[in-house]
Formats: structure tokens, sequence, C-alpha cells
């Protein structure tokens, strides 16, 4: 399996397509679906109308897959490549593959900025991927479901505001082995993926991203792997990491109770933003930036599971697999872990 893995990596990265980027000259909004400036339906509570009373997706209901290989977030091209192997996953494990909507960014154009270059140009590119996002989908409904597979973790910076623009009251639950809101000002590596939740959020100004969500509607689960800088902007704003200890000293049903009612998840839609590298490398080595001790992929498919069961998921990210990385075995654990969670956001 390891090769057809590879094979379909090498065929299919670099030149699957369907949506391309809008020009650097397209306003904000301007493509939006036209949904997106309802306020009643951008206002309104999803929880009786997203899924079953089990939390699964109706079969009424579309899942709307983005397939996005951005890799210049950070250094390893072969992250470029996971997205597609994923949407394979995607597609076996799902029980209504007719109610899924495929979106292919070709790679080119999600790749044609320098990670390396200017800040203005990078979250001018990224703005300009969120506002193609909102184009792809523009057949969105209320009880739909957005699944992004990137990719590096950057993507973040367009899937977050893209739904933010959607919902102003969006919760996101980041699960990550880092915090991932560092600023250029204070990024050790300068890397673009270590940077999504400060340019979403407060901390940045909306000049950089539309997305401008209030820190006290993030929480963390499963960092363990911090920056100084970063360190102090937690404190600083007191927002809430769950640590894997804490997890499993509480237990996950505990922690989702905490959640759920210190977000108020049962009222407000949610965002979960899934690094591969929030679980212990034992089950997900093929990922760029490992840190020991981390979740369980048990944990995570709980942790799903649960923020499901309140009908108020909205859109997922599952981002940095890196089929280049590691042995055979390695992929082979890798995938059997993603195919696991993803699974559980199809049910």
């Amino acid at each position: 399996m390891f090769r057809v893995l590879r094979l379909t990596a090498e065929r299919l990265g670099p030149t699957v397509k369907s949506c391309s980027l809008v020009s650097s000259g397209d306003q904000a909004g301007q493509i939006l679906p036209s949904f997106f400036n309802n306020t009643a339906w951008r206002n309104k509570s999803t929880s009786s109308e997203h899924s079953g009373n089990d939390g699964s997706i109706s079969n009424n209901k579309k899942v709307y897959v983005n397939v996005i290989p951005i890799w210049t977030g950070q250094g390893r091209q072969g992250v470029r490549y996971g997205p597609a192997i994923m949407h394979g996953i995607v597609q076996e494990v799902s029980q209504n593959p007719d109610n899924l909507v495929t979106k292919h960014f070709e790679d080119k154009a999600v790749n044609n900025v320098d990670g390396r270059g200017t800040e203005a140009e990078y979250t001018l590119h990224m703005n300009n991927l969120s506002r193609n996002l909102s184009a792809c989908l523009e057949g969105l409904k209320p009880g739909d479901t957005v699944l992004n597979l990137g990719g590096d973790h950057s993507v973040s910076m367009a899937t977050v505001q893209t739904m933010y623009r959607l919902y102003p009251d969006l919760r996101v639950v980041w699960i990550d082995a880092h915090a991932d809101i560092n600023s250029p000002e204070t990024s050790n590596s300068g890397n673009y993926h270590g940077m999504p939740v400060y340019y979403f959020s407060k901390l940045s100004d909306e000049s950089k991203n539309s997305g401008q969500i209030n820190v006290k509607n993030i929480k963390y689960i499963g960092v363990r792997d911090l920056d100084a800088a970063e360190v102090e902007v937690l404190e600083e704003h007191n927002i809430k990491n769950y640590t894997n200890r804490e997890v499993i000293t509480k237990g996950t049903d505990s922690i989702t109770e905490e959640l759920i009612s210190e977000m108020e998840l049962l009222k407000y839609p949610i965002h979960i933003s899934f690094d591969i590298d929030s679980v212990d490398p034992t089950q997900c080595p093929s990922t760029g930036t490992r840190a020991p001790d981390g979740l369980s992929v048990s944990t995570v498919v709980e942790l799903v599971k649960r923020i499901k069961e309140t009908g108020n998921l909205v859109s997922m990210d599952i981002v940095e697999f890196n089929p280049l990385i590691g042995s055979e075995s390695d992929v082979e654990t890798t995938v059997q872990s993603i195919r696991t969670v993803v699974k559980e956001v199809l049910r």
C-alpha cells in the first residue's frame, strides 16, 4: 500500500485541480455565496438542523470537501501530497458518497507565493484563498458541513476566516501540538504554519485577515510545544489549553463538558482545526513537527464525536500529513489513524 500512496501522491499532488485562486484585485466579499449576507442565517443556532440526534450527519446534508495542497507555510514540500491521499480516505469511508461535494484546488495556484516573502504578500495570498473557498461553497445550506484537507496549517488562515464571515459567533477548537499563535515578530522559524491563530484572531489587524475572532472563543487541546512568546500570549489572554495529561486525568467526557459549557457550544457554531501532530508520534509519525506525549487517536475521535453531538459542528480542518516522512510502516500507521478520525467526522 505504501508504494500506492507514494504513486498517488506523485500523480495527483501537483496536478489535481478544480478551483483556482481569485485574482489579487478582487474585493473581499465580492464573490461570497448569497446566503453569507443573510443575517438570520448567519446568526441562528444550527443545533436543530445540522445533524441527527446522535450527532451523525443527516442523509440529506452535504459535506463540502476542499482538497488544498498548500505547503508554503513551512519548508517540507511533501505535505502537499497529504490532501489527495486523505481525499481517497474520505471517499473510502463515506457512507453517503453522493453527498460529498469535492473541490480540488490547484497545487500551482495555492503555492504561488513565497513562504519566506513579506507578511503582506502571504496574507494577501491567504485572503485570496479564503475568497476562493467562499466561491466554492456557493451551494452550502444550513446543516451542511465543510471539511478542509490541508496541506500545512497556514491553510487555516483562509479556512477560519471563510467560516467566520458566515458565522460571526464562530467558536474554534484547536487540536494541535502547537499553539500556532506567533506573529512574524515573535516567530523563531518565520514559518506561517505557526501563525494562523494570530492572523484570524483579534490579535492581528483586520487589514491582515478578516477573521478577527475573539480569543475568548478559542480553546486548545493537546498543545505541548510552545515558544516563550506564545506562553506569554496564552497567559495574558487567559486562553485555555487542555494538555494530554489533563485529558487523561479528567477524562474526555469531563473536558468536552467544560468546552460545551464555557464556549456555549450548544448555542454557537463550531470549527475544529485538527493538526495530526496533536496525536502522539507513535500513532501519527508522518508529520513534520512531531512532539512526544501526544493525544491518542481514540481521544481525538471521542472529542470529535462529542462536539458533533452538539449539532453545531459546521467545519473542520485536517492538516500536516506528510506521506514522504517516515518509513512504509510510519505512513501506514498515520493513514490508519487519519482514517479512524475521518470515519467519525463523516459518520
